[in-house]
């Protein structure tokens, strides 16, 4: 079930600037439970309202339950322990708002690497990404409630778990020499770093397919660091989402990148396919958010970057 569990601490420094923002809760303030919501300008019971008979049914279970559990993986900006031992990141306090909303306790269960996420019988069979008559439900999904991690949406995960989509990731190619990659045909006879079972691979997969090069797809590790894997040589290039390497590009300086312009890839969390009022809670929930300006808030904290801002950045790639 992966490294252990760690319990949101629901008014920590960092929830304290959402919450004042949004005049949500203060510390030991009652959440309203799903069968007892009272109307009020509150963003909880706002939300709340929002859900129907199903919903609200599977809410008081979850309220009874009093706990709602998170699978996450150590990423920057997504879940990470900062340097005063605080646990942040954006999937992290986006998970607690949720909890908050919900009127349960969130529970995290740290992953080692993103193919525990979807393993069937303790393992991952990276087959499932060339063939569309696999699937079932990731023995982890009978542990936790919600994938909360920046999975970028494709065919094979759709087949698996239910995915809600948050926001578009720009993907960017980035290696030693990459500025010099001004055209697919320059792709030819190259090697990818990729993470097994990422989003890298059927990405590539389908490059190679509908422009008739060849890429060597070099897996790596995932206690790896992948930019020392392109400085041995082991990898010409890596692909990844824009907003995740453009710091670190930026820190390295002796990588490029790419001007050759790949699609945009939706990212989201994962629930349970059985759980289908999970799901479109969830999907309210991140509809309310966005419109209230919660979303916003907690991506500028622990982004640090203007969600609208970053929009109008992403649309240029489309």
């Amino acid at each position: 079930m992966g490294k252990g569990r760690v319990t949101f601490i629901g008014c920590g420094i960092v929830l304290a600037t959402v919450f004042l923002t949004l005049q949500i809760c203060s510390c030991g303030a009652d959440t309203p439970r799903a069968d007892s919501v009272e109307s009020d300008d509150s963003p909880v019971s706002g939300f709340q309202e929002l859900l129907n008979d199903r919903e609200r049914a599977y809410l008081s279970r979850l309220q009874d339950a009093g706990e709602i559990r998170f699978a996450v993986i150590n990423a920057p900006e997504s879940y990470y322990m900062d340097e005063n031992g605080e646990y942040r990141g954006f999937d992290y306090v986006y998970a607690g708002v949720f909890a908050e909303m919900l009127g349960v306790s969130a529970e995290f269960y740290e992953q080692e690497q993103i193919t525990d996420f979807f393993a069937r019988n303790g393992k991952f069979d990276s087959s499932i990404i060339s063939k569309p008559e696999i699937s079932y439900v990731p023995d982890l999904m009978d542990d936790v409630d919600v994938y909360a991690a920046p999975f970028g949406i494709n065919e094979w995960r759709r087949r698996l778990v239910s995915m809600t989509p948050f926001f578009p990731v720009g993907v960017v190619m980035i290696g030693p020499e990459a500025s010099g990659i001004e055209s697919y045909n320059d792709l030819d006879g190259l090697a990818a770093a990729v993470r097994p079972g990422d989003f890298q691979i059927p990405m590539l997969q389908s490059i190679m397919e509908e422009h008739g090069v060849s890429i060597r797809l070099i897996e790596y590790e995932a206690d790896e660091d992948v930019f020392t894997v392109l400085r041995e040589g082991r990898a010409d290039i890596t692909i990844d989402g824009s907003l995740f390497l453009a710091r670190t590009v930026q820190e390295l300086g002796d990588m490029q990148v790419s001007p050759l312009t790949l699609s945009l890839v939706p990212v989201g969390w994962a629930v349970d396919p059985r759980e289908e009022e999970l799901t479109s809670i969830l999907e309210k929930f991140v509809a309310y958010t966005l419109e209230n300006g919660t979303f916003a808030t907690v991506w500028e904290r622990e982004m640090g970057m203007n969600f609208d801002y970053y929009l109008d950045l992403v649309s240029t790639q489309e």
